[in-house]
């Protein structure tokens, strides 16, 4: 299988410097021995044009086969602190019995210790087959409080008794 390296690509300046950092979708990436489990490589900017490799992202709870982190990137500053994070939704990512419930991972911009990744029950909701919570990602501040939120997309979810609807859930900074 392919890569599919470039799938979804986000940038930011997560560490002040003027410098931009670039987070690269890489769905079909191998992690340990989960084949296409997918990670989000972080490149950071220099000044003279190139990119120097900072780490990956990848699932930290229960990875498997076929998980595809990295299928979209975003970036935003989710917490009060400075420190900005990028992540990588994983639609296809089983949670327990659940098949392609999805999640989405997060990783600090420093790479330093990464925040627990996400699923539909963090953000009010409930794990189900085929939900495919993190096929969108999209960053705002939606509440005004200075902190920017998460929209996560699960085209998959039956919602108001429609098999497959759609919801857009909201992870509050």
């Amino acid at each position: 299988f392919a890569l599919r390296m470039g799938t979804a690509l986000a940038a930011g300046d997560g560490d002040g410097d003027g410098l931009f950092e670039l987070a690269i979708g890489i769905p079909n990436a191998s992690v340990g021995g989960d084949a296409r489990a997918g990670v989000v490589a972080n490149l950071e900017g220099t000044a003279d044009r190139t990119f120097v490799d900072v780490g990956r992202i990848h699932r930290l709870s229960d990875s498997g086969n076929n998980d595809h982190i990295g299928t979209t990137t975003a970036f935003g500053h989710f917490q009060r602190t400075d420190e900005p994070y990028f992540v990588g939704g994983g639609p296809d990512s089983d949670i327990g019995v659940d098949n392609d419930a999805g999640v989405v991972a997060q990783q600090s911009t420093s790479l330093g210790s990464p925040r627990p990744d996400l699923d539909q029950v963090d953000v009010g909701g409930g794990n189900q087959d085929n939900d495919f919570f993190g096929g969108a990602l999209a960053v705002g501040d939606f509440d005004r409080d200075g902190v920017d939120d998460l929209a996560i997309g699960a085209p998959g979810n039956d919602h108001g008794g429609e098999n497959d609807a759609g919801t857009v859930f909201i992870a509050y900074g």
